[in-house]
């Protein structure tokens, strides 16, 4: 796989930066304080020129974090308070029936708020396909191009208070997506694989990467997949929010394999990207 402009978040040109930024400050209420407004201006400019640590997830990385459970309304968000990372933009993709879906998510935390933007390209479909419904909740149709679309919307979390700032309701789905990949990344003991630039990597199932930019990349090991063979039949495993640390006062994100007294056989998945 080639880290290049191929990335969507590569790919965005200053004119859908442009369209973005009108979009984004122009679809506040009337009546908005000049002070969210400002604060509204800067983190816009903050993703649109600050990238932080870059992630790049793949395909079976992405489907793992999916088994993450996140309850959003009774979830321990003061567990993230000096955890999260400055800045941090995730990339994955997945390949679907009809066209192929690119996304990233730029995060960055400021007076124990985090903000995030959430940009997605589908190509292959029109505004009339139900499983866009599915993919992108609530997403507005003036951004479809000919087949291709680029859907956006932002999240804020207030850590201390566990308040979640949504665009609109229907869009909660996305911000527990976001949830459970930002934990995978800052709450477990992934292996992150630092590629630089202009660097490859072999993966230990033959996959190869290239970094083709200026920049590091951190490849998510997803060692994790794994299947258990117990019996006659195969057993997935779960992940578990583990206390940890002084008196039990942090928690991270494990993953628990099925096990069985009597013993058992488990092999990597292949892992596709």
């Amino acid at each position: 796989m080639k880290l290049d402009h191929t990335l969507f978040a590569y790919r965005m040109t200053d004119y859908e930066w442009d369209q973005l930024e009108d979009h984004f400050m122009n679809s506040v209420h009337d009546g908005a304080s000049a002070e969210f407004m400002e604060e509204r201006r800067y983190n816009l400019q903050k993703w649109r020129t600050e990238r932080g640590q870059e992630f790049v997830l793949t395909k079976t990385a992405v489907e793992i974090c999916s088994r993450i459970k996140i309850d959003i309304d009774n979830f321990d968000y003061t567990m993230l308070k000096n955890v999260v990372r400055p800045m941090a933009t995730i990339h994955w993709s997945r390949g679907l029936s009809k066209g192929t879906h690119c996304a990233f998510m730029r995060y960055f935390t400021k007076n124990n708020k985090i903000n995030c933007l959430f940009m997605a390209e589908l190509t292959g479909f029109n505004a009339e396909d139900p499983e866009l419904a599915d993919l992108l909740p609530g997403y507005p149709q003036d951004y479809l191009r000919g087949n291709r679309l680029i859907f956006y919307c932002s999240f804020g979390l207030y850590i201390n208070t566990g308040q979640i700032v949504v665009e609109k309701e229907s869009q909660k789905q996305l911000f527990i997506e976001f949830m459970q990949l930002m934990s995978y990344i800052e709450l477990s003991d992934t292996e992150h694989i630092v590629l630089k630039p202009k660097k490859k990597y072999r993966g230990p199932n033959k996959t190869r990467f290239i970094n083709l930019t200026n920049n590091d990349f951190y490849l998510v090991d997803a060692s994790w997949n794994t299947y258990i063979h117990v019996g006659e039949f195969n057993v997935r495993g779960h992940f578990r929010w583990q206390p940890c640390g002084r008196d039990h006062q942090s928690v991270k994100l494990v993953f628990i394999n099925e096990f069985k007294k009597s013993g058992y056989h488990r092999r990597p998945k292949k892992e596709i990207i």
